[in-house]
C-alpha cells in the first residue's frame, strides 16, 4: 500500500487523531492505519455514540469530528454546534478484516440514516429491502 511521506510518518510514528485516520479517503489505507493504531484503541479515541447495531453485526455511529460550526438558533442567536458525522463499522464476510466508512446523513432517495444494515445498503447502491433480502456478500 502506497502512502505520501507526511501520511506515512504520521501513521507510522501513531501522530493522527482517531478523527483524522477515519477521514482518510483511501479504504485501504484508511485499513491500514487502522490496523497499525488498533481497531479498539481507535474507536476508543474517538468521541462517539453508537446509534445502531444490525443482526448482520453492522454498527452505525455518530461522531464528533472535533470542529464547530455556527448554527442558526431561535431567531438571529448563534452557537457553535459540534460538527458530527456518521460512521459505519463492518467487516468484510470474505477477509474478515474491519473497516470503517464514514457515511452521509442522508441516502440517496433523501431519507435520513439511522440504521447500520440502511448505512450498509447506501454504500453498496441498494435499498435496505435489497440489502436485507441478499443471503451472500463478498
Amino acid at each position: 500500500m502506497y502512502f505520501g511521506k507526511q501520511l506515512f510518518d504520521n501513521v507510522v510514528g501513531r501522530k493522527l487523531e482517531g478523527k483524522h485516520i477515519i477521514s482518510i479517503p483511501n479504504i485501504e489505507q484508511r485499513r491500514v492505519a487502522t490496523d497499525i493504531y488498533g481497531i479498539e484503541k481507535l474507536m476508543e479515541s474517538l468521541d462517539k455514540k453508537l446509534i445502531n447495531k444490525s443482526p448482520r453485526g453492522n454498527e452505525l455511529y455518530c461522531v464528533n469530528l472535533g470542529s464547530t460550526t455556527n448554527v442558526q438558533f431561535l431567531d438571529d442567536w448563534y452557537r457553535n454546534e459540534p460538527t458530527k458525522g456518521l460512521v459505519l463499522k463492518y467487516s468484510c464476510p470474505s477477509t474478515g478484516r474491519i473497516y470503517f466508512s464514514g457515511i452521509p446523513n442522508v441516502d440517496d432517495n433523501d431519507n435520513m440514516i439511522t440504521r447500520a444494515d440502511q448505512a450498509m445498503a447506501w454504500k453498496f447502491g441498494l435499498s435496505e429491502d435489497e440489502y436485507s433480502k441478499l443471503t451472500i456478500e463478498a
